[in-house]
Parts: structure tokens; C-alpha cells; sequence
């Protein structure tokens, strides 16, 4: 069970705390990626693949959720590594999660990234660094989801406080693709 986020504080890396235990899910995930740690962590090994997702066991529960996610390993590269939520996100669609329709994520490459809703860029952002921390936060109720960056929320054009509205929150995953030699892993 989840509760409510904080409000943001600058001293923590998450502005969500994540309090049930997540896992990838190797069998629903691409087969040319690497489970570590107990399927805590999930790892691209050099080029393998195109647009490699997993997938995690996390599914919004009934008032908050959150997922929260550290970059432990990344190497400077031109391929996308995504963060973020859809309802479905078929491994080997060749896109990034946020370039997709009906998901909402953050994609960055070595020159930057941002974050994307349904294919659109929301706002930009400085490219990812080796153990920044990201984070997303559903409210089933009001049908709308958050993401964080290193403890901050992502504010963006449509909204102040960083919040993108989902029709249907309560059936989101989340899903990660990966850039060569990169891992994520679940904080």
C-alpha cells in the first residue's frame, strides 16, 4: 500500500516514496536484457536489441501509487533510455516509453531528453546522469500522474505543479527502455 507524497524536499532524492516491494518481470520483458539483484535492477548489455523494454510487477493501487527508480549505470550514449507509465507498451515496438501514444515518461539521449506524453514533449530537460533518481506517482482517484527528478517534481506547460491527466491511471505499468550498457534499478 502507498500513501500520499510529501511535499517536495530539497534534503531527499524522492518527492514519492515507494513503499511496496517491486520487481522486473523478466518474462514480460524483453529477452535481450539482463536481471540483477533479485530482478531489483535491469541492465542493456552493450546494443543488445532495439528499444529494449521491461516491465515491472508494479500496478497502481486505489488512491496513491508510486514507483521510483535509481540510474546506478550509464554510460554516455545516442540511444534513448525512457522512464514512465502506459496501460500497454509492446517489448520490441521499437519507441521509447513518453513517445508512445497512450504513455507519459521521461526520454533522454546523451543530448538531453525530457519529459513526453503521448508523444508530444512536455518540457525539456538536462540529459540523465549515473544515480539521478525517477519517480512517478499516480492518483487513481483524480486520474493523473507525477514525475520527479532527483526529488523535485517535473513542472511542464500544461501544468504548474507537474501533474499530466490519464483517463484510465488505474491501469498503468511501468515501463523502462534502456540505452547500451545502462542499468536501473528499483529504489
Amino acid at each position: 500500500m502507498s500513501k500520499p507524497p510529501p511535499e517536495d524536499d530539497p534534503t531527499t532524492h524522492t518527492c514519492f516514496e515507494s513503499v511496496c516491494p517491486h520487481v522486473w518481470v523478466q518474462a514480460e520483458s524483453d529477452p535481450n536484457l539482463q536481471f540483477l539483484n533479485s530482478s531489483k535492477s535491469v541492465k542493456r548489455p552493450g546494443g543488445a536489441g532495439c528499444y529494449p523494454a521491461a516491465v515491472s510487477n508494479w500496478v497502481p493501487e486505489d488512491g496513491w501509487s508510486a514507483f521510483v527508480v535509481t540510474v546506478t549505470e550509464h554510460p554516455s550514449d545516442a540511444n534513448w533510455l525512457s522512464f514512465g507509465v502506459a496501460q500497454t507498451f509492446a517489448v520490441g515496438l521499437q519507441t521509447s516509453v513518453g513517445h508512445h501514444d497512450q504513455s507519459v515518461g521521461f526520454r533522454f539521449d546523451s543530448r538531453g531528453g525530457g519529459l513526453y506524453s503521448d508523444g508530444s514533449v512536455l518540457c525539456k530537460l538536462p540529459g540523465i546522469e549515473q544515480g539521478d533518481v525517477l519517480a512517478v506517482a499516480i492518483d487513481c482517484e483524480a486520474k493523473r500522474v507525477r514525475f520527479c527528478r532527483n526529488g523535485k517534481a517535473v513542472t511542464h506547460k500544461h501544468d504548474n505543479e507537474g501533474w499530466v491527466l490519464m483517463p484510465d491511471a488505474e491501469n498503468l505499468r511501468c515501463w523502462v527502455t534502456l540505452n547500451n550498457d545502462a542499468v536501473l534499478t528499483i529504489s
